[in-house]
């Protein structure tokens, strides 16, 4: 996650949600993955839970993932359309979502 955090921030765009992007980023964790912060909050999750010895969480993990998909990830994946259009598109191609 830090490193997602950080190559946005070399690049002079913002992680905000409400705030426009101001380009696409391809570099760092960007080359592996189009969302290298939830996957490391996903990897931090599932670490936590092992560290606690909790297997509810873990059991809630799919749902969480599937509302992150469908109600955060899909909406942010139409505003980079609609803003970055083909290079998106481009991108897409070859970063898959996740790993």
């Amino acid at each position: 996650m830090g490193a997602g955090l950080a190559t946005f921030r070399r690049h002079h765009t913002t992680v905000m949600p409400n705030r426009g992007a101001s380009r696409l980023v391809w570099s760092g964790p960007y080359r592996f993955t189009r969302n290298p912060m939830y996957l490391g909050l996903t990897l931090g999750y599932v670490g936590l839970s092992a560290l606690m010895n909790w297997a509810w969480p873990l059991l809630l993990l799919p749902i969480v993932l599937i509302v992150l998909t469908t109600v955060v990830i899909h909406r942010e994946e139409r505003y980079l359309r609609s803003a970055f259009g083909s290079d998106y598109e481009d991108y897409c191609r070859h970063v898959r979502r996740w790993l």
